[in-house]
């Protein structure tokens, strides 16, 4: 079956164990058709370049989608062959735009070579993660955090008020929030029993956020809370304050912006040294500008 566009790449994996790559046929074909038109190990490796790594390994497991995969690279090819039939390749704007796929390939490769090269020492990324800590640590304080379970009842009806109003009773009378949650609140939450979470100040709807901020104690259950979304029971299960968040805390993250920041450093020195060179035509670039507009 073709997919729906067919063309849209599934990004499979491209990292094969040396036990799955000799279980493969000699010549790493992974499928053929008319006119002797194949799809190989390289192909799938290279279509698998576009998916995020981590995600790789999940897609080869699944047979299909590798032969879906497959499939979609073939129509691609036998497309592409067909305009080479039709003459499609002698056409300008084909041409400058096959360049431009191809110095794209290439220049991405390129700074992929960039990037190793400029792979900072340990040192120098523990460096750069703790001066970039030491100039705003402002930037790692938390405001308190607050945590709430809930049972919302979706709609703002009176039919929906006067059942939300009916499961108030029932925790009033004693019944347990969580159960009670679990049984009969409408969105995601009543998997966990109406856990939100822990969460800063904002990040709630102003009802919801003005009624949880009315909670002093935990174990506090607030009054029916309408919003946008329905009617709300909240109780309140904690709040923690905000501090400054430790060098030690952040250090992981810290670290990892350190090397994309260095890795981009390199990769701004090489262009600019590149644009160095540059001469654009002026007189050439605002003729052509001027021909654009309507």
């Amino acid at each position: 079956m073709i997919s729906t566009p067919f063309f849209r790449n599934l990004g499979l994996a491209a990292i094969l164990s040396v036990a799955a790559v000799a279980a493969l046929a000699a010549d790493g074909v992974f499928a053929e058709g008319a006119g002797g038109v194949q799809i190989t190990l390289d192909d799938i490796t290279a279509d698998a370049q576009r998916i995020p790594a981590g995600q790789r390994y999940q897609a080869l497991s699944k047979p299909d989608a590798v032969q879906q995969a497959a499939q979609n690279l073939y129509i691609r090819r036998v497309l592409a062959q067909e305009a080479v039939r039709d003459g499609l390749d002698k056409d300008p704007l084909v041409i400058a735009t096959l360049r431009l796929v191809r110095e794209r390939v290439l220049s991405d490769a390129r700074l992929a070579k960039i990037d190793e090269a400029a792979k900072p020492s340990d040192a120098a990324v523990e460096a750069a993660a703790r001066a970039n800590y030491n100039a705003a640590p402002e930037k790692f304080r938390t405001a308190t955090q607050t945590r709430v379970r809930h049972i919302i009842l979706m709609g703002n009806t009176d039919k929906v008020k006067e059942a939300a109003e009916q499961v108030l009773a029932e925790i009033k009378a004693g019944a347990d929030f969580e159960k009670v949650a679990m049984e009969r609140s409408q969105d995601a939450s009543a998997a966990r029993g109406g856990d939100l979470g822990w969460f800063e100040p904002g990040r709630m709807v102003p009802e919801f956020q003005d009624a949880v901020d009315q909670l002093k104690n935990p174990g506090d259950i607030s009054a029916l809370v309408r919003t946008q979304f329905g009617w709300h029971i909240i109780k309140l299960e904690g709040r923690r304050p905000g501090g400054q968040r430790t060098y030690e805390e952040v250090r992981e993250e810290l670290r990892a912006l350190a090397v994309n920041q260095l890795q981009s450093d390199a990769r701004l020195r090489e262009a600019r040294r590149i644009a160095e060179s540059f001469k654009p035509d002026r007189k050439v670039i605002e003729a052509f500008s001027a021909a654009q507009k309507p």
